[in-house]
């Protein structure tokens, strides 16, 4: 059962980002958009979650050292998914999908400066490793210029917001109150609905052409629900597998099918300069989950 769960874990990791490729592509330059899919995804998952919460645990115990860094989780969530879309939109799945994987580097880096982890030599291997990653994933200097700079740009701004994700997580982990994972959980998806129901209203009045939102509303309701069995899933499954098993299956299996479903379903190009940047990308996620 546990191994069907990983299964679960590693399909529905690569339908999120099906569901996002599919929905960006259809108005890449329309903030206003991805606003109202998020806004709609995470109200779902706020919902869900707040009441699987209350059902299991009764009334949660709120406290400082969650509420906080659930606020800074979900602003760097919020601004995460705002330039993952538009990577999106803008150039290659499997790539933008493997940049925001790439967002381990910051928490692997701050973790001996700031939470007195030891940094080994494999840690340091998976940091030189995601840099060539990050250097053969587009060639900025090629005539043809076959990979856009705006793309690369957001792939950029994708890794360093789904670093600071990782480095609010790892802030609540390491304080007095880290086994309130649900409140947690809670709190920040309610913070990203938030935030998008605030900032939604204004892209919207921004826009300069009617713009549908009916369109993606199922994209969004589908992802919301995608969002609430992929987290409660991990949550199970850190619990119960060891990391060296969990961790290879669950990354390097999302990395390979996410390749697999950009080429056979969206007919995204594959080039020996992508090829190097997933193989190098992938040793180095696993480097730094494993070590």
């Amino acid at each position: 059962m546990i191994y069907l769960l990983l299964l679960a874990s590693v399909v529905l990791a690569v339908v999120k980002s099906a569901f996002v490729k599919q929905y960006s592509v259809c108005a890449p330059d329309r903030n206003s958009r991805i606003f109202f899919f998020n806004l709609v995804a995470f109200g779902l998952a706020a919902l869900a979650q707040t009441i699987l919460l209350f059902v299991t645990e009764g009334l949660p115990h709120l406290s400082l050292w969650t509420i906080l860094p659930a606020a800074g989780y979900a602003v760097s969530c919020y601004l995460m998914q705002l330039f993952l879309m538009k990577s999106m939109a803008s150039g290659p799945m499997g790539l933008s999908s493997l940049f925001c994987m790439y967002g381990l580097i910051l928490p692997a880096v701050a973790g001996p400066i700031f939470f007195g982890e030891s940094f080994s030599i494999w840690k340091g291997l998976g940091v030189v490793f995601m840099l060539l990653a990050i250097f053969f994933s587009v060639d900025l200097k090629s005539e043809k210029n076959e990979t856009p700079k705006k793309w690369f740009a957001y792939a950029l701004l994708t890794l360093l917001f789904s670093g600071m994700v990782g480095i609010f997580e790892k802030i609540h982990q390491t304080g007095p109150d880290k086994a309130e994972i649900p409140t947690f959980l809670s709190c920040a998806f309610l913070f990203i609905f938030l935030l998008n129901l605030v900032t939604f209203p204004f892209a919207k009045k921004r826009e300069r052409a009617p713009v549908s939102y009916k369109s993606g509303l199922l994209f969004a309701f589908l992802t919301g629900l995608v969002i609430i069995f992929y987290n409660r899933i991990n949550l199970t499954l850190a619990g119960k597998l060891p990391t060296m098993i969990y961790y290879p299956i669950s990354s390097g299996g999302a990395v390979l099918l996410t390749l697999i479903v950009s080429i056979l379903i969206f007919r995204e190009p594959f080039r020996r300069r992508s090829a190097l940047c997933f193989a190098f990308g992938t040793a180095a996620i696993l480097l730094l989950g494993l070590f």
